[in-house]
């Protein structure tokens, strides 16, 4: 099986190499000190690697060297010290990122760094984070590479890889959440965005800075992932479905076709528009979250029976014998169709499940894509109960 690389972000900056101590306002110093058996080995060199694939190169000078230029929070770099039997670093495999390597946050003020035997942030705090962030995800990577190594037992290596995934995932989330202004959050929002669904973009969407949301590499990275998953940025930078101009809240429903679960062929027209209120919920046999949802969709539907409201639930799959077994476990006692009409992408951009629409008697939609208590309070408001 093949082994995983981790890598960070590139996102652009211009950097130099200076002889200033003080840096004034707007601008990064790191001041860097290498160990003693590095500082006596001939032509030892220390190199800037910027995130636009640039290269500074500053000479070593009695065991010191420094950079400096325009601070920015969203660009980091990588000092390397380079020497005649190891010029360059190799990025080809993670295990061998060698000692001398370490990830730096082109923060205001001075950075201070050791490099040798072990590398050390000894003052600048988002690159002190940086270098726990590079150390911790790299410590996870190593894990799955090493169960890869050893364990002849495709199965078992891959419930290995699936828990270490699991983990490698919590991690990211919590880097994001302190570092929505930085490099940091920058580079685990990205590496988040294809593992997350499009409430959980929307949500870290919501609370990123402004310079992450307006850094154009990143949003670049952005758009095409929301495309895949069905989503778009609108001209407010809001995150919204790429078929709202067909099927936006208050607009009247889109026709497509289904089947009841004895094989007859209809239309949704033939369900929505009727004069009561219809909560529709698009769902699969093999989704996890989809058969979590059918618990509270059972006390809805207990709720509100009688009350001018109707729960259908229509698959999307067209497993037949799974999708009866499945309904019968979770006692899905209301309408069940099933449908495999491009409408669903196409017009209500549904690329992700579990996804309830609620609909007006009159077929007009009222709300989408809302689960949980956000459901319970959208019932009450337009039901008025």
């Amino acid at each position: 099986m093949k082994k995983l690389l981790f890598t960070f972000l590139i996102v652009f900056a211009v950097v130099c190499c200076s002889s200033c101590r003080h840096p004034a306002d707007g601008i990064y110093l790191i001041k860097g000190k290498v160990s003693d058996s590095l500082a006596k080995v001939p032509g030892v060199k220390a190199l800037l690697l910027n995130d636009d694939n640039s290269v500074d190169t500053c000479a070593v000078v009695d065991g010191i060297f420094e950079f400096s230029g325009k601070a920015d929070k969203l660009s980091n770099a990588v000092v390397f010290i380079s020497t005649p039997e190891n010029p360059e670093p190799d990025f080809s495999v993670a295990e061998i990122m060698p000692p001398f390597f370490l990830p730096v946050i082109k923060e205001e003020g001075i950075t201070e760094v050791l490099i040798g035997n072990k590398v050390e942030v000894i003052s600048g705090e988002l690159s002190k984070r940086i270098l726990d962030y590079q150390q911790t995800m790299l410590g996870l990577q190593i894990e799955i590479n090493n169960k890869l190594d050893s364990d002849p037992d495709e199965e078992t290596a891959i419930k290995f890889i699936d828990s270490i995934g699991s983990k490698i995932l919590e991690k990211l989330k919590g880097y994001y959440e302190k570092n929505t202004d930085n490099a940091i959050g920058l580079n685990a929002f990205a590496m988040l965005v294809p593992e997350l669904d499009a409430d959980g973009i929307i949500r870290y969407w919501d609370i990123a800075s402004d310079a992450i949301r307006e850094n154009k590499e990143f949003r670049k990275m952005l758009e095409m992932s929301l495309s895949d998953k069905g989503l778009m940025l609108n001209e407010e930078g809001k995150i919204v479905d790429k078929s709202s101009g067909n099927t936006a809240v208050g607009k009247m429903f889109v026709d497509f076709e289904v089947k009841t679960m004895d094989g007859s062929v209809g239309r949704i027209s033939d369900y929505v528009g009727k004069g009561d209120y219809v909560l529709m919920d698009f769902w699969a046999y093999w989704c996890g979250p989809c058969i979590n949802e059918m618990k509270n969709l059972a006390r809805i539907n207990a709720q509100y029976a009688g009350k001018n409201f109707k729960i259908i639930s229509v698959s999307i799959e067209d497993e037949e014998e799974q999708t009866l077994r499945a309904i019968r476990e979770n006692n899905m006692t209301w309408t069940q169709l099933s449908s495999t009409d491009t409408a669903l992408d196409d017009d209500y951009g549904i690329f992700a499940i579990p996804y309830l629409i609620l609909f007006s008697p009159d077929g007009t939609i009222l709300e989408k894509n809302v689960r949980g208590q956000a459901l319970d309070e959208a019932l009450k408001k337009h039901l008025g109960l």
